[in-house]
């Protein structure tokens, strides 16, 4: 659901890149053309560095975007499939479960048939005090990569590679959006296939 921000990653990269490549170019020019602290190249150089920023600005706002509406329509659907009563066979038998009275065997029987609604599958492996995946560590891994995508948009400097740091790598590479994209995937299908029955 989040392969838009794949791709504002990439696209902010190139268009940082490509910008930076003509501000490069007119500060040669610059530097060729106009004696070294003299008001007309002065000027020159504040010019090429506010046209670079311009040419930033849009870019930037158009890739923060495409990354806030990826995110905001992952957290609604997580929402969407969270938000589902649990059932009222799950409530009836969950002061069986509490007391003692239900068998491993007959709870994992359980589990299998409610294995589509959240907050079936929650109360049924807290009632057997099992540890049981919250949808906050979900959330908590969706604020950590959003952030981090929007902090990379704010700080890319046209790094290559090789000096950039293993976060902004694994943004640019894919492997964090990626796998994010599977986690999140992976419980939203998971969770919403009885969310209106």
């Amino acid at each position: 659901m989040i392969k838009n921000t794949r791709k504002a990653i990439t696209d902010y990269t190139e268009a940082y890149t490509q910008a930076k490549d003509v501000h490069v170019q007119a500060v040669k020019y610059i530097k060729a053309n106009y004696k070294d602290g003299s008001e007309v190249y002065k000027s020159a150089m504040k010019s090429a560095k506010e046209t670079f920023k311009k040419a930033l600005t849009p870019m930037k706002d158009i890739c923060k975007e495409k990354v806030q509406k990826d995110f905001n329509e992952v957290r609604k659907a997580i929402s969407k499939a969270v938000a589902v009563l649990p059932s009222d066979k799950v409530l009836g038998i969950l002061p069986m479960i509490e007391s003692g009275k239900m068998t491993e065997t007959e709870i994992q029987m359980f589990l299998e048939e409610f294995k589509g609604n959240y907050m079936d599958v929650k109360l049924l492996n807290e009632a057997m005090g099992k540890h049981f995946k919250t949808v906050e560590s979900i959330m908590d891994e969706l604020e950590m990569i959003e952030n981090a995508t929007n902090e990379y948009i704010d700080t890319f400097a046209g790094e290559n590679l090789a000096s950039m740091s293993d976060n902004n790598v694994m943004l640019l590479k894919g492997s964090y959006i990626e796998d994010l994209d599977s986690l999140t995937d992976d419980f939203i299908n998971t969770y919403s296939s009885q969310e209106n029955e």
